[in-house]
């Protein structure tokens, strides 16, 4: 009875480093899943351009990016209507600024709009916060500001 226990235990060790070299040898040992990507930059809109339509479409630029070194998540889309901002910048909630300098660069802002301001929210506050300014136009063309968007 010994015997044939063994006998199981012997087959059955035999099956599984047959599959695992026959699975090796199907992948030719190479895994065909890609790496994800190396940061993930939860961004915060706030419109404060002067045309509603403008936080929609710095989301979808914003959504449309696919890359190895970054996966962004608009997570909060807010609008200023009782102030226009002149000039747009984007604010990283993080003293290492790299995640919003991508972030500026991805709209088409320059690194110098990228400052630096710890969040007062600690716990659930996105790493990168994008201010629409009345410039933006410039920098993706949207629609302009009208008096009753």
């Amino acid at each position: 009875m010994k015997f044939t226990g063994y006998v199981v235990v012997l087959v059955l060790a035999v099956a599984a480093l047959y599959q695992v070299f026959f699975m090796v040898r199907l992948t030719a040992g190479i895994s065909n899943e890609k790496p994800g990507p190396e940061h993930l930059a939860t961004v915060e809109i706030v419109n404060a351009s002067g045309a509603a339509v403008n936080s929609a479409l710095a989301k979808d630029k914003l959504d449309k990016v696919i890359s190895e070194k970054v996966e962004i998540q608009v997570v909060k889309m807010e609008r200023l209507e009782y102030k226009n901002i002149n000039k747009s910048l984007v604010i990283s909630r993080s003293e290492n600024t790299e995640l919003a300098e991508l972030v500026a660069s991805i709209i088409g802002l320059d690194k110098s709009e990228v400052v630096f301001r710890p969040s007062f929210e600690k716990d659930m506050s996105p790493a990168v916060t994008l201010v629409l300014g009345e410039d933006i136009q410039e920098v993706f063309n949207p629609v302009k500001p009208t008096k009753e968007s």
